[in-house]
């Protein structure tokens, strides 16, 4: 990925996880390479309400989505053509999923899905377009805009091709285009690191504020020194 930022890439989005026990193993390693570009990056989680209860798998998604630090909002990607259940079914394993995932992260999901999907269950009902809408349609992007279908009369991303290209990767990729990174929940993650060499040199002035200080003070000296240490490696106090 180091040079899809040059290519004008903004954004990417990596598969997490799939129903309730496959874990993609590139993810974690995918999540470093953007960040290392300076890309903004994100993931999404694969539904098959016809196999999971959504719970089950929005627990599964949250517990793996946890372990890395990600810049963008949640993705469900809705397209399970397995499902066999009605479209109030279908709406309502969506609420269920989006609901524990928001809960757990402090995030909104976005849904990915396209038009053949929705209309095979009667366009959800049209009681799923207050979610931010990732819609799949292959089309040029010069001359087409994705229809309205399932109550949504704009898209938050369009995925218009599978078959990009871009340098470094072998094979197809799929693209898209984004409202903004503001409306995709863009918060740059924060990691902290500190060698072990400077975090001596500040808790040393820690403890010399903490000798002299009042309580609270001291206690707040206390909590800083821990987290330097904490971050830096050193066993705590």
């Amino acid at each position: 990925m180091s040079n899809w930022k040059q290519s004008g890439i903004q954004f990417v989005y990596a598969k997490v996880s799939e129903g309730r026990g496959y874990t993609d193993p590139f993810f974690s390693g995918n999540v470093n390479k953007a960040k290392a570009a300076g890309i903004p990056i994100g993931g999404y989680h694969f539904a098959r309400p016809s196999l999971n209860t959504a719970i089950q798998e929005a627990t599964f998604f949250v517990q793996l989505l946890s372990a890395t630090n990600t810049d963008l909002d949640p993705v469900l990607d809705l397209e399970d053509t397995n499902f066999n259940g009605t479209a109030a079914e279908l709406v309502q394993w969506t609420r269920d999923f989006v609901k524990h995932v928001t809960k757990e992260t402090g995030r909104q999901v976005i849904l990915y899905t396209a038009k053949w999907y929705a209309d095979r269950y009667n366009g959800f009902n049209n009681q799923l377009s207050d979610l931010r809408l990732w819609c799949a349609r292959y089309a040029d992007p010069q001359t087409t805009i994705p229809p309205d279908f399932g109550g949504w009369t704009q898209y938050t991303i369009w995925q218009y091709t599978d078959s990009g290209q871009l340098n470094g990767v072998r094979g197809n990729v799929d693209l898209d285009y984004a409202v903004s990174l503001q409306a995709l929940g863009y918060r740059p993650s924060t990691h902290v690191s500190i060698t072990k060499e400077a975090a001596e040199k500040v808790i040393k002035v820690l403890q010399s504020i903490w000798a002299i200080g009042e309580n609270d003070v001291k206690h707040a000296a206390h909590q800083a020194a821990d987290f330097l240490r904490d971050k830096a490696g050193l066993p705590k106090e």
